[in-house]
This record gives structure tokens, sequence and C-alpha cells, in this order.
């Protein structure tokens, strides 16, 4: 009986322990703190039991490097860390990290705002990962000294017949003569993690730059589809790697014209459905070549050797931009550029919301 007594405090006694080392380890580390701002309890439910399971002493789950940001983070909190370039406090860092100063950026970005929200991502079951838009979305971002993770997504609206999403910028365009809001399906997104993320699946990098562009678009231009039908055109930004693959194999722009910040992507067509409240739908997200887009149009009525038609048809089947950043196949778009619908343009007006 003495045994077994000792046997259960030794057990409690080790709890006890791992309770206190996880507790001075989350008084080391930052804070984070959860709002339970979406529409799906059961989601935010599975978010949630995966951030109690991270430790950010296992190097599993945290590497030594991003460790050290998340550190003076806690320490210093997110407005003073960016002055730790060239300071004491930095070489201290640079010693126990093997981080030169001009990689040190390129580090906080990613344990700043991705590193946690891509852990997180990982470990959710599948039937949340694979298609995360519209109705699994979260972000984690860093606040003060410490991270907030929230489930915003963009506002949404029930119509008569069905449930749409739209930017809180509350972009407009312009069809036949009258001011239409832009509205999307969920339809949209679920095209959108397929066809515009660079990643497949798409990845939390992916789901929150889609979430981001979606937010913050107030541009876009009105097109009529082979078919007659009205839709969006939809751009994306020249920056990044995608942008110089854009500018430099699509357009095969100059060294000296790549650095204007108006040059923008064709990333693709939403086909609309206009409602008598208002709204211009998009009901799927076309890539350029796509069945009834301009693109594939233009390849139609061109007189072309049959073998280019062939392989023009054949390259530009169930294309993306994940594709296109991943094989660098970029004989269509740069094919559709030089012969009449250019791929690659500078926009008059900003393509995303300025404070």
């Amino acid at each position: 009986m003495a045994k077994k007594d000792d046997r259960k405090k030794q057990k409690k006694r080790k709890k006890e322990a791992l309770k206190a080392r996880k507790w001075a380890v989350r008084n080391e580390f930052p804070r984070i703190e959860i709002v339970f701002d979406g529409n799906d309890e059961a989601f935010m439910l599975a978010v949630e039991e995966v951030i109690q399971t991270f430790d950010y002493a296992n190097e599993e789950h945290c590497p030594e490097s991003v460790a050290d940001v998340y550190r003076l983070l806690r320490s210093v909190g997110l407005d003073s860390l960016t002055g730790y370039l060239g300071s004491l406090d930095f070489v201290e860092f640079t010693e126990r990290s093997p981080v030169e100063a001009d990689q040190f950026v390129r580090l906080q970005n990613w344990a700043l705002h991705v590193h946690l929200g891509d852990w997180i991502f990982r470990q959710l079951p599948k039937q949340y990962t694979e298609s995360p838009l519209p109705y699994y979305f979260f972000q984690v971002a860093p606040k003060g000294r410490g991270f907030v993770l929230s489930f915003k997504f963009l506002p949404r609206t029930d119509l008569e017949y069905q449930r749409i999403w739209h930017s809180p910028c509350d972009p407009t365009v312009e069809i036949r003569g009258r001011d239409y809001r832009v509205g999307f399906t969920k339809h949209v997104f679920e095209r959108a993690c397929q066809r515009m993320s660079l990643t497949q699946p798409v990845d939390y990098i992916g789901m929150r730059a889609i979430n981001g562009h979606f937010q913050s678009c107030v541009y876009y231009e009105h097109v009529l589809l082979e078919n007659g039908q009205d839709a969006l055109r939809l751009f994306g930004p020249c920056v990044y790697e995608i942008g110089d693959i854009y500018m430099r194999d699509v357009a095969q722009l100059k060294q000296a014209d790549m650095t204007a910040s108006e040059w923008v992507f064709v990333i693709g067509y939403c086909p609309v459905e206009l409602s008598d409240k208002g709204f211009a739908i998009g009901l799927t997200l076309l890539f350029p070549g796509y069945k009834n887009t301009p693109e594939a149009a233009l390849v139609k009525r061109t007189r072309m050797h049959p073998k280019l038609f062939a392989e023009l048809q054949t390259a530009s089947f169930d294309n993306s931009l994940g594709a296109v950043y991943m094989t660098k196949n970029l004989k269509p778009l740069r094919w559709y550029h030089h012969n009449g619908i250019p791929q690659v343009v500078r926009l008059e007006k900003p393509l995303y919301h300025q404070e």
C-alpha cells in the first residue's frame, strides 16, 4: 500500500513539475490571445485544441532561431523589435542564433507573420484545410508582446437565394452605365484556393494571401466573355517572385521598366450575375485561357499552325497561378500578351484600398 501511495505521489510531482515548466516557458514566450469572431463553432474549437498542444520549447514545433525572435517579441514588444538591427542586443541575438543581419528581417517576418499560423494549419484535420475559404479562415498576427488569433473573414450578405461575401472597402464596378457592388459566392473562394494559391494544395500563406487580396482589392474591370456573359477581370500586383515572372518572362519588360509599382498581372475572370439588390455577384474564377475567357476566344479566331493551336489548348487546360509559378510554363500567357490580350498592364487607379 505504501509503495502504491509513493507511486501516486511521484506521478503527481512529475505532473506538477511539467506544469510548472510549461508555465515558465509560456512566461518567457509571447502569449496567444484567441478572438472567437468566426461563424463556425466547431472549427474555432478545433483550432483552440491545436493551439493548446503548441510548445515553444519543442524544436519540432518551434525551431530555436524562431524561438529567439519570439523571446524578443515577448521582451521588448512589436514596436521595438525592428530596432534591434545593429544594436548590442542584436549582436547578442546573433551569437545565440547563426543569422546574418540581412537574413534577420526575413526570419523576423517568417516568425511573426507565418510560422505559428502555418504550424496550426498543418495540424488541423483535412476537412478544414483542403478548401479552407470562405468558412475555415483564421490568421495569427503579432500585437504588443504577443499574438492575436482571429477568425474574421470578409463581411457576408444573405440575399434572397444565396449568400455572398464582399470586401469591407465596398468596391464597385460599372456595367452598362450602372455601378454595382462587387460580391462573390463561396464557389469563387473555393476556386481561388485552387487557382490563385502559389502552392497546391493551398497552405496557410496562400489562404492568408487570398483573404488579403479580396479584403483590400477595390479595382475590377468589366468584360464580356465569349458566350456574352458579364464578367470581372481580376488583377494581382507584380510583387515578389511571381511578379518578376510576369514582368520579366511573360511581358518581357526591360529591367529598368520593372521598378514601376503600378504593374499588375491578370489573375483571371469571374463570370457575374447582376442582382436587383445592386450586386455584381462573382460565380466562379476562370484562369486566362479557360473556356469562354477572352484568351480562349483569341486562340480560336487566330490563324496558326495546328501544332501551336493544340499546344496552347493543352497548356491552358486546368492551368493556375500555382502551375505557372511551379512549372514556369509561360508560353500560353506570353502568347496571349503579345497577340492582343496583355497579361501585364499598368493601372492608373490603385488596385488596393489606400488609407
